[in-house]
């Protein structure tokens, strides 16, 4: 008796090699849940699938309905972003959104606002130059944290509600277990570190801000890379898994800063 059989618009978040042809495409759906498939073959050369199921790439889909996972049965390309296979720093801070919104959405959990997020990432990492792409990444993991109910507290003191930006030009700090930014006073008592403050400042704007505006705004590669380092702490602590990708980009950006 034939499968029942949808059709599904999304993401492509994950590939996993299944057997000699076979790869298991991890997706953000349309509606913002997580779905897994099967596509039979995905890996020979010149088949169905060539050029469609790559990773950020946004796909129609007609999948049909499986024991364990469904089958990915047709599929048509909407939008491309292979471009970032020819650039490391794109294909890692792609990868670094990417990781974060698999490990963030759950199969049948809606949220239709995080397609168009993701989207909207892509398409603005694939046009933005190499000095504002590391503010897109940092801003991206920023608004997934916050869609996921996981937002820091970047304005004001995490504890009393003091403006962390009119702190007297004390000292601030960041507590993973407080929830975020910290004046001097509270984080004497409490497990935090100290954090450059323009850094906490700029993690609030890039959280707040439209990615157009953050396109246009001149960067500052180091202040960029102290924000990705909070961002890879917070997921640490909250969400409880490590970033691979945000791992690698953090040791290239690093390593490239330190040769300037």
């Amino acid at each position: 008796m034939a499968q029942p059989t949808y059709n599904v618009e999304a993401i492509i978040l994950k590939k996993t090699k299944l057997g000699e042809s076979d790869i298991i495409v991890t997706m953000l759906s349309k509606d913002g849940s997580q779905l897994r498939a099967v596509a039979k073959g995905a890996r020979k050369p010149g088949g169905a699938f060539a050029g469609k199921l790559e990773l950020y790439n946004s796909v129609d889909l007609l999948c049909s309905r499986g024991r364990s996972l469904d089958i990915i049965k047709e599929a048509r390309l909407n939008v491309s972003h292979i471009n970032f296979s020819n650039d490391i720093e794109k294909s890692a801070c792609a990868s670094c959104v990417a990781e974060l919104a698999e490990h963030l959405t759950q199969p049948e959990l809606k949220h239709p606002r995080l397609y168009d997020l993701l989207m909207a990432t892509f398409d603005i990492m694939s046009e933005c130059n190499d000095a504002q792409l590391l503010y897109i990444c940092a801003a991206s993991l920023l608004k997934l944290f916050s869609f996921a109910g996981l937002m820091p507290q970047l304005d004001s003191c995490a504890i009393c509600d003091i403006s962390l930006e009119k702190n007297g030009g004390k000292e601030v700090y960041f507590s993973l277990s407080d929830g975020g930014g910290l004046c001097a006073t509270c984080a004497n008592l409490q497990n935090a570190y100290p954090v450059n403050g323009e850094v906490i400042a700029l993690a609030a704007s890039l959280l707040k801000a439209r990615y157009k505006n953050i396109a246009d705004t001149p960067a500052d590669k180091a202040f960029a890379i102290s924000v990705l380092e909070l961002c890879r702490d917070w997921n640490k602590f909250h969400v409880g898994t490590r970033l691979k990708s945000l791992d690698f980009l953090l040791d290239i950006e690093n390593t490239a800063l330190n040769l300037e």
